[in-house]
């Protein structure tokens, strides 16, 4: 993954909060990972892990090099400035919730 603004550089999207977005990977050599682990590893996951594996299934997605999470935002592609990159792949919007800082 190259740095930069992804959302920005890549999706075509101008206007979030930096602050709500988290990137998960193994290493820094972001090799091919089950895409439950990478997922897995973003914050309150356990909130929406089951959907979002339930749509990477859907759309033959078992492996991963790593995935952005942009909290308290609806991705919509069909709103991009520009064109958007093939890659990275939109997976969809999900619900989320902190109830696992709960526990």
């Amino acid at each position: 993954m190259k740095s930069g603004d992804i959302l920005k550089d890549l999706c075509g999207v101008i206007d979030y909060d930096l602050d709500d977005q988290e990137v998960s990977f193994v290493d820094d050599s972001f090799p091919r990972t089950a895409i439950s682990e990478i997922l897995g590893g973003l914050s309150y996951s356990s909130s929406f892990i089951e959907q979002a594996i339930e749509r990477a299934k859907r759309r033959e997605i078992s492996h991963v090099h790593w995935a952005l999470a942009q909290f308290d935002f609806a991705y919509d592609p069909r709103r991009v400035h520009g064109s958007a990159a093939v890659d990275p792949l939109f997976l969809g919007v999900f619900s989320w919730n902190d109830s696992e800082d709960d526990e």
